[in-house]
């Protein structure tokens, strides 16, 4: 049967949803400018890095990008607004989990865009420290 010219056949796992973040996930550039994908060589621990993180960047992938930031500003909220002083423990997770994908992108972002990332980081531990600590 021959194709009927300007139809073509939908993936059968790609969102119909044009406003979806993640649609055709593949065809977007890193960023408007475009990022180089380092080449150089990597160390062990780098590589043991990466293949124990694809499980838990696959089960992340799946979630819908809404339920992950939300899942991050409920641990922000409640560890800065729980009147409590272990609080500060959700922001120190949240700190934790924001090193680790710190970590897997280090290499392919550029320096604004690492300075931004580490200075989130370090305000979010600083907050966490002193709501654990009693300073807050």
């Amino acid at each position: 049967m021959p194709k009927k010219k300007g139809t073509r056949k939908k993936p059968a796992n790609k969102s119909t949803n044009k406003g979806s973040s993640r649609s055709n996930v593949s065809s977007r550039p890193l960023s408007p400018k475009g990022q180089k994908v380092p080449s150089g060589p990597v160390s062990d621990t780098r590589r043991a890095l990466e293949v124990k993180s694809t499980g838990p960047l696959f089960f992340l992938r799946k979630l819908p990008i809404w339920l992950v930031g939300l899942f991050a500003l409920a641990f922000f909220l409640l560890g800065v607004l729980l009147p409590y002083n272990w609080a500060g423990v959700f922001l120190l997770l949240l700190a934790a989990v924001l090193v680790w994908l710190q970590m897997l992108s280090w290499p392919a972002i550029g320096t604004a865009a690492k300075v931004l990332r580490v200075s989130v980081t370090v305000v979010v531990v600083a907050v966490g420290l002193g709501k654990l600590f009693g300073a807050f």
